[in-house]
């Protein structure tokens, strides 16, 4: 991906959100929310992917918060299955 063109949006579900965050290196535009269930926060990110493009990161084992955030560019090819 030619990072000058576009930036790349990650969004994922976690219960641990500072651990991803610190994995990612504290992004600068990291942005998160909380869920009260499963079913809403699976359609946020859903939302986020399919209309934003964003980038899915993470399974959907865990939910109780969404994040997305701008990855730096040596974290564009860090495997999905990572976090």
């Amino acid at each position: 991906m030619d990072l000058n063109s576009k930036k790349e949006k990650f969004v994922g579900l976690t219960n641990s959100p500072q651990e991803i965050k610190k994995i990612y290196n504290n992004p600068q535009d990291w942005f998160q929310r909380q869920f009260v269930s499963k079913q809403q926060a699976l359609k946020w990110k859903l939302k986020l992917t399919d209309d934003f493009k964003y980038q899915e990161i993470g399974g959907n084992e865990d939910w109780k918060y969404g994040f997305t955030f701008t990855p730096q560019e040596q974290y564009i090819t860090l495997k999905k299955e990572n976090i």
